[in-house]
C-alpha cells in the first residue's frame, strides 16, 4: 500500500497547475476584455457628451473637429472613432443628434490583423439635444 502512495506522489501539484491554466487564465482574459470595452463605453460617452455641449451652444464646426482630434489623442482611440451630428439647418430650437461609436477589438487579437478585425464589439452612445443657438458652419 505504501507503494502506491509513493507512486502518486507530487501529481497534485501537477493537477493543480492544469487547473489553474484551465479555470483561471479565461477567467483573467474575460475580465480584461470586460475591462477594455467598459473603458471605451466611457471614452464614448465622454466625448458624445462633450460634442453634445459644443453643439448645443452654438459652437464652430472647427471647435467640434478640434474636440474630436483631442478625444482621439487622449482616449488612444487613432482613426477607430466615428463621430455623426445631424441637425438638419442647424437652427437654434431645433434638436440635434449625436452618435458616436468605435470598434474595439479583443485584447491579444493585434497579433492576428484578420482576427482582430473579425472580433470586435461595437460600442456606440447617441444623444439629442436642443439647440439653445445656431450651430455654426
Amino acid at each position: 500500500m505504501k507503494a502506491l502512495w509513493k507512486q502518486e506522489a507530487g501529481e497534485a501539484t501537477i493537477e493543480f497547475i492544469g487547473m489553474l491554466a484551465l479555470l483561471v487564465l479565461p477567467l483573467i482574459y474575460t475580465i480584461v476584455a470586460l475591462a477594455q470595452i467598459q473603458s471605451y463605453t466611457y471614452a464614448t460617452n465622454q466625448i458624445n457628451h462633450a460634442i453634445a455641449q459644443l453643439a448645443a451652444q452654438g459652437g464652430q464646426r472647427s471647435l467640434i473637429n478640434q474636440q474630436i482630434e483631442f478625444a482621439k489623442q487622449d482616449y488612444h482611440l487613432g482613426t477607430d472613432l466615428q463621430v455623426e451630428l445631424e441637425c438638419g439647418a442647424c437652427l437654434a430650437g431645433e434638436t440635434a443628434t449625436v452618435k458616436v461609436t468605435t470598434h474595439p477589438a479583443l485584447p491579444g487579437t493585434a497579433a492576428w490583423p484578420a482576427l482582430a478585425k473579425t472580433l470586435v464589439i461595437p460600442v456606440e452612445s447617441t444623444s439629442t439635444i436642443v439647440l439653445s443657438r445656431d450651430l455654426k458652419p
